[in-house]
């Protein structure tokens, strides 16, 4: 109960996040950056019988798999159900891969995050091959990284993230930028 795993960097991992049934939640993972994972960056494991997944909730983070990643960006196995699970303001990237869906106990709430994609038709085809609802203010293109997974100034994630107050509330900018750092701040830290 009450989870919160903030600001981490992790690389060279086989699954980013991996969650067998939790509850009754809620965990937050916020303004992490976990890179070079070589399977999933967020994978649901979860089997028939093992209870509820809820209340879990992805804010500001950057994912990013290793360069030869051939799995899906998300692997979501069926079995266990799941009732909310809130994707806001992350970077999936690394050119967009499969989603990997199996079965249909799963419905992700997803919205406002950025996926390195090559134009949208693609990025709707993955979705809708998956069983995922569209984002309807998601952002589809390069993320335009600098050094570390600092934005650069011309990235599509600036000033694109929905505002969650107690989350973002210190941006730089007209509004705060999708992923885990924040461009233009002091630190450019997560």
């Amino acid at each position: 109960m009450n989870l919160r795993v903030f600001r981490n960097m992790t690389k060279l991992s086989q699954n980013g996040v991996s969650i067998a049934p939790i509850g009754p939640g809620p965990i937050f993972f916020v303004r992490n950056i976990i890179s070079d994972y070589n399977e999933s960056c967020v994978k649901l494991n979860t089997g028939e019988g093992r209870g509820l997944i809820r209340n879990v909730f992805y804010f500001h983070n950057t994912f990013m798999p290793w360069e030869f990643n051939e799995r899906g960006i998300l692997t979501i196995w069926g079995g266990t159900p799941s009732k909310n699970i809130v994707f806001r303001n992350n970077i999936f990237g690394n050119d967009m891969r499969a989603i990997s869906e199996q079965g249909l106990a799963h419905r992700l709430d997803m919205d406002y995050d950025l996926w390195h994609a090559q134009g949208t038709d693609a990025a709707r085809r993955l979705f809708e091959d998956a069983g995922l609802r569209w984002e309807d203010h998601g952002v589809f293109g390069n993320p335009r990284f600098g050094r570390d997974f600092v934005l650069g100034a011309k990235s599509p994630a600036i000033d694109r993230a929905l505002r969650i107050p107690g989350i973002n509330d210190e941006y730089v900018g007209k509004g705060p930028d999708i992923g885990a750092k924040e461009f233009g701040s002091r630190s450019e830290k997560p």
